[in-house]
C-alpha cells in the first residue's frame, strides 16, 4: 500500500525528469523568433519562417531524444521504489501470519513485470514527448503571424512586436498531442503517465504476492474523490478466488 503522501512524491519525481525540457524548447522557439525578427524588419518573410520551422523541428527532436535517453533509468527507479513500498505493508501482514514473502528483486516474475511496465511507460512518454516537435513549430508559426498582424495594422513596430512575442512564448506551456488530437501540457502528461503506470504496476504486484502466498482475502483501500464505480468497492474485504461468496464477500474480478 502506498500512502497519498508518497503518491504526491511520485508525481513530483515524475515532473523533475523533464523539468528542464520545457525550458529548452521555449528557448529554442524564442531564438528562432528573434532570428526572423532581426533578419527582416519590414515584411513577413515566409521563406525564412519555413526554414526556421525546419530548424525548430530538428533541434527539438534532438533535445527530446536527449531527455528520453536519460529518463529510462529514472522511470525504472520510480517504479522500483513504488513497488518495494507497495509490498512492504502487505509483507508485514504476511509475516505476522507466519509466512515468509521474498524480496521483490528475488522474485523473477514480479521483477520482470516491473521492468516491462516501466519500459512501456518510458516508451509511451518517448512517443508523446516527440510530438512537441510539431507543436513547437505550430507555436512558432502562430507567434510570427501574431507579430506580423500587430505590425501590419500599425499597433506595434516590428522590433517591439518581436520582443513582445518572445516574452509571450516565455509564459506559455509546451504541450504534447495525443493520437486522438487532444492536447495536454508536457508537465501534466508526464505526471499522469508515470503515476498511472506505477499505480497499475503496484496493484498487479500485490495480486501476484497474494497468489504466491495463497492468500485469498484482501481489503480494498479507501480514499476521497474516487469514481462512483470504484467507490462501491472501497474499504471492503474481497475474495480473489470467489470461494467465500457464501459468506457475503463479493468476488474481485481480475
Amino acid at each position: 500500500m502506498i500512502t497519498p503522501e508518497h503518491w504526491e512524491e511520485i508525481g513530483k519525481q515524475a515532473e523533475q525528469i523533464y523539468n528542464k525540457l520545457e525550458l529548452e524548447i521555449i528557448q529554442e522557439i524564442a531564438e528562432r523568433i528573434a532570428n526572423v525578427g532581426y533578419a527582416n524588419t519590414v515584411v513577413l518573410n515566409n521563406t525564412l519562417i519555413l526554414q526556421e520551422m525546419g530548424i525548430i523541428y530538428e533541434n527539438v527532436i534532438n533535445i527530446v531524444a536527449k531527455y528520453n535517453n536519460i529518463s529510462e533509468n529514472q522511470i525504472k527507479e520510480i517504479f522500483e521504489e513504488a513497488g518495494i513500498k507497495s509490498l512492504e505493508y502487505d509483507d508485514n501482514i504476511y509475516r505476522l501470519a507466519g509466512l515468509n514473502p521474498i524480496k521483490l528483486k528475488q522474485s523473477k516474475s514480479m521483477w520482470q513485470l516491473l521492468e516491462a511496465t516501466a519500459l512501456k511507460t518510458h516508451n509511451n512518454l518517448s512517443n508523446l514527448t516527440m510530438t512537441t516537435a510539431n507543436t513547437s513549430q505550430t507555436q512558432f508559426y502562430n507567434s510570427m503571424n501574431k507579430a506580423y498582424m500587430e505590425v501590419s495594422t500599425g499597433i506595434k513596430s516590428y522590433s517591439q512586436a518581436i520582443i513582445d512575442t518572445i516574452k509571450d512564448i516565455g509564459g506559455q506551456e509546451i504541450y504534447i498531442t495525443y493520437p486522438s488530437g487532444q492536447h495536454r501540457s508536457l508537465e501534466s502528461a508526464i505526471r499522469m503517465n508515470i503515476v498511472t503506470g506505477t499505480n497499475q504496476t503496484c496493484g498487479q504486484l500485490q495480486l501476484m504476492r497474494a497468489k504466491e502466498m495463497e492468500w485469498d482475502l484482501m481489503e480494498i483501500t479507501a480514499h476521497a474523490g474516487a469514481r462512483p464505480s470504484h467507490a462501491e468497492w472501497q474499504g471492503k474485504v474481497v475474495s480473489l478466488s470467489g470461494r467465500l461468496r457464501l459468506l457475503k464477500f463479493k468476488r474481485y474480478r481480475i
